[in-house]
């Protein structure tokens, strides 16, 4: 782990999410999907930024596409859990929960999900 990524989840551990998300940002715009991974969940949670499922979405697709388990599980629960902003989509959601599972993130899919 690079040390800008680690400052950056140091942050994240102290709560600093305006600290963290001033990290993040520019990774992920350079490429790296644990802080494209990380941008989104920020967005996704309103957590050092405005809260904006649409750029979560946008950032965590982009961390999938390079591997990222836990960014395809993210996405799982967006679509799940519905909003005014993104609508509830079971069927889209089942669809990144198995794509996260496939991806080796173990806790993908809610036992009822089956």
């Amino acid at each position: 782990m690079n040390e800008d990524i680690k400052s950056a989840m140091d942050a994240v551990e102290r709560e600093d999410y305006d600290e963290a998300f001033r990290i993040f940002r520019p990774l992920a715009e350079n490429g790296n999907a644990l802080a494209q991974s990380n941008l989104g969940t920020l967005y996704q949670l309103g957590l050092g930024v405005g809260r904006d499922l649409v750029e979560a979405i946008k950032w965590l697709k982009l961390a999938v596409d390079k591997g990222d388990g836990s960014a395809a599980h993210n996405l799982g629960t967006i679509y799940l859990s519905g909003s005014p902003q993104i609508p509830l989509n079971p069927a889209e959601s089942k669809k990144w929960y198995r794509k996260a599972r496939e991806l080796g993130f173990e806790v993908a899919e809610p036992a009822w999900y089956e």
